[in-house]
């Protein structure tokens, strides 16, 4: 497995199928219960029932309101549909019941993978390693706004079947040509190294595990991306870069299987849902997304056999404010 960089510890926001607090104990909880007792909010999301698995969490809420642990769970699970906002929300209220500040800032952590980099703001009780520190600085001194800006463009690209990448398309750096595969694994961005010949980096941190560094420039098709954080990872190939779903998300792609392309729309630019669209259900998870084709069935990782055959020979795209896969045939 990857080693994520991330100042976080959870596993996830509230992974599927596992515990919503798989990591650590929910904010302010007592101690957990044995994994053979599921809670019921837990059972109906490993059931794949988004709907009552969110209202038993609104429920438990009503039922305690002055207590910081259920807050803490619904926050989890509102986080990972992509619904950040109200996420917060809960969280600065778990803290005013006395959830443990350490938790709570880095649950934030995670969320902060997903938004926006504009959106980013520094994290109280969360402090960078001091070479990632230093190549944010730098990357403000640039006059970085953000990376993922530009016209839309539309390239070629190729589906992967090693039920652990998704796709690839080729980009260009001012070397040549490379692959960048959309791994969901990963965290971020990764390079095999700071010496790949295929690269221009800036290099923070040298000689630590996963060196921060700044990708100078990156053009897919028509968009041109600047200074983009990256990290070394050696199991990465040579001469190509491997992006995480939390990258592919906010270039909000627009996947199209049977004319094998890919569409990244400028800035603004809603798609719509087609009347007879399949709205299929995501949740985020620290790394990776996870499908649920239906209520009644586990969900399924994106990338796995059932993620792919689900998506298989349609148009797709990530329906943010909905927390769907928009599936078109």
């Amino acid at each position: 497995m990857i080693r994520r960089l991330s100042v976080a510890t959870l596993a996830c926001l509230a992974a599927l199928p596992l515990s919503l607090a798989a990591q650590l104990p929910a904010v302010g909880a007592p101690p957990r219960r044995a994994a053979t007792e599921p809670s019921l909010a837990q059972q109906y999301l490993d059931m794949g029932r988004l709907y009552m698995a969110e209202r038993e969490l609104y429920a438990a809420v009503t039922a305690a309101p002055r207590q910081s642990a259920p807050r803490g769970e619904l926050a989890r699970y509102l986080a990972s549909r992509g619904r950040f906002r109200i996420a917060d929300v809960l969280l600065d209220e778990a803290l005013r019941f006395g959830a443990d500040p350490a938790i709570v800032a880095r649950a934030r952590a995670e969320m902060q993978l997903y938004r926006a980099p504009a959106d980013r703001k520094p994290i109280p009780g969360v402090r960078p390693p001091a070479a990632v520190i230093a190549r944010d600085a730098e990357r403000a001194a640039k006059g970085y706004v953000r990376n993922w800006d530009g016209a839309e463009t539309t390239v070629p690209m190729q589906m992967t079947e090693d039920a652990r990448t998704l796709l690839r398309f080729e980009a260009r750096t001012a070397r040549g040509p490379v692959w960048v595969t959309v791994d969901p694994r990963v965290e971020g961005v990764a390079v095999s190294s700071a010496s790949d010949t295929m690269f221009r980096v800036q290099r923070f941190g040298e000689g630590m595990p996963y060196e921060p560094v700044l990708l100078h420039e990156l053009s897919i098709g028509a968009r041109t991306l600047t200074w983009i954080d990256a990290v070394v990872d050696p199991s990465v190939r040579a001469g190509e870069l491997r992006v995480g779903m939390d990258v592919f998300w906010q270039l909000r792609p627009i996947v199209d299987e049977r004319a094998f392309t890919i569409t990244f729309p400028a800035l603004g630019t809603p798609a719509t849902v087609p009347v007879g669209a399949l709205q299929t259900p995501f949740v985020l998870a620290v790394p990776g997304l996870m499908l649920v084709p239906r209520p009644g069935m586990p969900p399924v990782a994106v990338e796995s056999d059932g993620g792919r055959a689900w998506l298989r020979g349609a148009r797709w795209w990530l329906d943010q404010t909905a927390g769907t896969v928009v599936v078109t045939r």
